[in-house]
């Protein structure tokens, strides 16, 4: 079964939506489609992207996130497909179409409406297999990534709806594994003030 390699829930705070996700970016090569072991494993597809992305190879690490799906959709790993249009929504989220980019007072950054439905639609996509799988923890980060790109985006009832969305995904995970805590960021006590903290943050009423 597939590894993920991100925590389940990530930062959350609407001027610091993305923070986290680009606090990784680094002075960024302009070269793609060089050094890539040609490989049929979708999972060591994904690793190269995340080295392609690191390296700031970023239509490469597309072109591998996408083949990573086709991969996972022919072994019939739906879990997989997941993951790879998870990684690809990310992607989109900080890079937009760019091939590279290098960003700049990335806590104050805005998403413009295109550049977020884009990556939604990915999220989106990852969203109805996690549904069809039951698994509502997954369901109920991606939800609240959609609500993140509507947040960013300046849409705030689209992201208010997508965070309860989320909240109630963790709420029925929590009803069937009550043993089941996801990891929050340093000073938020629940889910519920981790939700409470993106709304009014977004500007819910």
């Amino acid at each position: 079964m597939f590894r993920r390699l991100h925590r389940p829930y990530a930062a959350v705070h609407t001027s610091r939506l993305i923070a986290l996700c680009v606090s990784f970016l680094m002075m960024l090569s302009a070269c793609s489609g060089v050094g890539v072991v040609a490989t049929s494993d979708p999972n060591k597809k994904l690793a190269q992207a995340e080295e392609m992305q690191s390296s700031g190879r970023i239509a490469r690490a597309r072109q591998l996130m996408n083949e990573a799906a086709e991969l996972f959709a022919a072994e019939k790993d739906q879990e997989g497909v997941a993951e790879a249009y998870r990684r690809t929504a990310f992607l989109i989220r900080i890079y937009g179409d760019g091939t590279i980019l290098i960003r700049q007072n990335t806590e104050e950054r805005k998403l413009d409406v295109t550049t977020a439905d884009k990556s939604n639609a990915y999220f989106e996509r990852a969203r109805a297999i996690q549904q069809e799988l039951e698994d509502y923890a997954l369901v109920s980060h991606l939800e609240y990534n959609i609500g993140v790109n509507y947040a960013l985006s300046n849409r705030t009832r689209e992201a208010c709806s997508a965070f309860d969305r989320s909240l109630t995904a963790y709420r029925a995970e929590k009803t069937r594994r009550p043993e089941h805590d996801p990891e929050l960021p340093p000073g938020i006590a629940s889910f519920e003030a981790f939700i409470d903290q993106a709304r009014l943050e977004a500007g819910c009423a």
